[in-house]
């Protein structure tokens, strides 16, 4: 924590007046990198009078204090008594239990703490076996999991990774497809080179390249031979690294361990006198001075790069449990993968993406055929009514339970009067009615929704009791002759509002293979670019918020989602006001700006917005009109010609004419037919041509046209 910042939540914690802090806090001098804005200088000559002497003394005592509180979500912490006498604790956000001290602080108080790998893919891996039950013994297939198992690594090769741990992420998933992983000792050698020190340091590319050079042969050297990889400078894990320092000096294998840990952390100071002492015993044990010196370089470069290599070992060994899995039971892996992330939407739609490109199918809620999670059916998967906003475990479990007892119901009368009074919710019923779960009762969404909250005050009163089934469905044609729905936009909205994902069509369908060319890789790919990038991003307005500047100025956020997840927007008060016409929820825009990183969190900086359907005309830069010359007439040449100059346009128009299976030609048309490719022409000559007749190009990076 900054002084500045600390001045500032502290008044607002004590409800300063703002301009005696403002006045305060300008006249603190920024930190400089790898100082501190302490308040060296008297309190009188550094704040304001109408500031108390008790602020500016707190402040400096919070200073370099962390400001949030992260929490390491697979950590254990273990002690020989109740915590809570040694440890403060909190509770939290999913009412767990945080301990408030670091690991430094922890292990001085005598407790011990345990690192959980990778404890949601174990979970996922346990769920598919559940899954899979007694068609397979999959358990005992996992225990004598080959190192090399031929179907997992060919799926790992593919970049059919959706759902595996570790290689989720583009930079990941992209050296994933360069590595080519064919064995153990490749994948063991990737997840080392994936974090982010090595590919910063130049080892990565340095691999790879060695890699490329020596076509199929083997580069990385088994973990027992302790020697520098061929290619690079580097260790690669920290095992290699110890045995090199313990080799070199003589030391035990307990102390180079503890100097390895040192190097990471160590200042200039303490560097130097570890080196001189390094070279020292070195000498003493016969080594000559420069080869000393070598062998230091070697050790201090590889410090901040190696792998802590029982953790690489773990992490391996559950991706190549996981890629076993879902190898051979793709639909059973994808419904347990999906199961649990029940309610964390964003990685949920990045999950449904995933499996769309993979060719698995995603059915929707059923009150007929969904269980509590998501389940494997012929047809694809199933999705859970728990995957539904507002539906607990408990009322789909009730929900699920009634259906087996009482048989399927056959309208929303008689699902109502079948649950017990405490899972009567009218949320939880009403999402499931958005999300499509109701479908069955053949009575329209919108019809549903508007019958909802009569039939539970009725059956909360008990006056369903009055009614036998044929008179519930005399009572609902009564009251709602004709069955109606959403249009197609609003039901959609409803149903992305009940599931957090869209899931039976999306708004960005037609412009998706446009964002594929000029923002490949979507919301997910921005996440792994270096600040200050500039790049952009298309996709659905979800959700505005406005705060203001420390100047007083608006500053609009935007969560800007699209097949692959969502990102925050930063919109400054002069972009907004030059594109505020664009700016609303549910607009359909695409934005190019700068990437913004703090901390662990990636935002985008928005410079210029447009719609959807605006930018991708402007940027195409020319069409292609698939046709045969079978069938192709005169008649079909002058409607041809009618079309392409009701648009006209600087974009060119390139013919290409089947002749037969295997042949070809292309001829660009004249300038006169160049077009301005709206929605309108789109729309009439795919009509007239029929389906793929007309294909739009973007030029590379998406320049516009002038």
């Amino acid at each position: 924590m900054q002084l500045r910042t600390a001045m500032r939540d502290l008044s607002k914690a004590l409800d300063l007046a703002q301009e005696d802090l403002e006045a305060a806090v300008e006249s603190i001098e920024p930190a400089t990198t790898g100082e501190t804005a302490s308040l060296r200088q008297p309190f009188e000559q550094t704040t304001s009078a109408r500031i108390p002497r008790r602020v500016t003394e707190l402040a400096a005592e919070l200073e370099g204090l962390p400001r949030q509180v992260s929490t390491h979500a697979t950590g254990l912490i273990i002690g020989d008594g109740p915590l809570v006498e040694n440890v403060p604790l909190y509770r939290g956000p999913k009412d767990e239990w945080v301990s408030q001290y670091n690991v430094r602080a922890l292990k001085r108080v005598g407790t011990v703490k345990i690192d959980l790998i990778a404890r949601k893919s174990l979970t996922v891996i346990r769920k598919t076996v559940d899954l899979v039950g007694h068609e397979y013994d999959l358990s005992a297939a996992l225990e004598a999991i080959s190192w090399d198992d031929e179907a997992a690594f060919e799926l790992l090769c593919q970049g059919r990774v959706g759902g595996i741990p570790y290689l989720e992420t583009p930079r990941a998933r992209d050296l994933l497809l360069k590595w080519q992983p064919r064995g153990w000792q490749d994948l063991l050698v990737l997840l080392a080179l994936i974090r982010p020190a090595p590919l910063e340091s130049g080892l990565t590319e340095n691999l790879l390249t060695t890699r490329r050079q020596a076509g199929s042969q083997e580069t990385s050297p088994p973990s027992d031979e302790g020697k520098v990889l061929p290619g690079t400078k580097f260790l690669l894990f920290d095992v290699d690294l110890i045995e090199l320092i313990a080799e070199s000096t003589g030391w035990s294998l307990e102390k180079a361990d503890e100097l390895c840990r040192l190097l990471m952390k160590a200042d200039e100071e303490e560097l130097e006198n570890i080196r001189l002492e390094f070279i020292k015993e070195a000498e003493n044990r016969g080594c000559a001075r420069e080869e000393a010196e070598i062998a230091w370089s070697e050790v201090e470069r590889s410090a901040g790069v190696v792998a802590n290599k029982n953790q690489t070992v773990a992490q391996a060994f559950t991706v190549l449990q996981a890629a076993f899995s879902k190898a051979r039971f793709p639909q059973h892996y994808i419904a347990a993968l999906l199961s649990s992330e029940l309610h964390q939407h964003d990685l949920l739609t990045a999950h449904i993406e995933s499996c769309r490109q993979e060719g698995l199918t995603l059915l929707p809620p059923d009150i007929h055929e969904s269980e509590v999670e998501f389940r494997v059916e012929t047809e694809g998967v199933r999705v859970g009514l728990a995957a539904i906003r507002h539906v607990s475990r408990a009322t789909a479990a009730s929900i699920v339970q009634a259906r087996r007892e009482k048989g399927p119901f056959h309208s929303l009368d008689e699902l109502c009067s079948s649950l017990d009074r405490e899972d009567l919710d009218k949320r939880a019923l009403g999402a499931m009615i958005k999300a499509g779960a109701m479908d069955s009762f053949g009575s329209g969404r919108e019809t549903l929704h508007g019958m909802l909250p009569e039939l539970l005050e009725q059956t909360r009163r008990g006056q369903m009791a009055l009614f036998d089934g044929p008179d519930l469905e005399t009572h609902s044609d009564r009251s709602f002759t004709t069955p109606s729905d959403w249009d197609y936009s609003t039901k959609l909205a409803k149903e992305k509002e009940a599931l957090g994902f869209y899931l039976s069509g999306h708004p960005l369908a037609e412009f998706r293979s446009f964002l594929e060319k000029v923002a490949p890789g979507g919301a997910t790919r921005l996440g792994d670019l270096p600040g200050d990038s500039q790049c952009i991003l298309g996709g659905v307005i979800e959700e505005i918020r406005v705060i203001r500047s420390r100047k007083g100025e608006p500053l609009h956020f935007l969560r800007i989602e699209d097949y692959t997840g969502s990102l925050e927007v930063i919109v400054f008060a002069d972009v907004y006001a030059r594109f505020e016409r664009y700016l609303f929820k549910g607009a359909l825009a695409l934005v190019r700006g700068r990437i913004a990183r703090e901390l662990d969190q990636v935002r985008l900086v928005a410079e210029d917005v447009m719609f959807l359907q605006e930018a991708a005309q402007k940027l195409a830069t020319s069409v292609r009109l698939h046709l045969s010359v079978e069938g192709f007439s005169r008649e079909s040449l002058n409607d041809l010609q009618q079309l392409l100059k009701s648009q006209p346009g600087s974009c060119p128009v390139y013919l290409h004419f089947n002749i037969g299976q295997h042949t070809e030609v292309i001829q660009r048309l004249p300038p006169p037919f160049d077009v301005y490719p709206a929605k309108d022409l789109v729309a009439s000559i795919t009509k007239r041509f029929g389906e793929g007749s007309l294909e739009i190009i973007y030029g590379e990076e998406g320049e516009t046209r002038s």
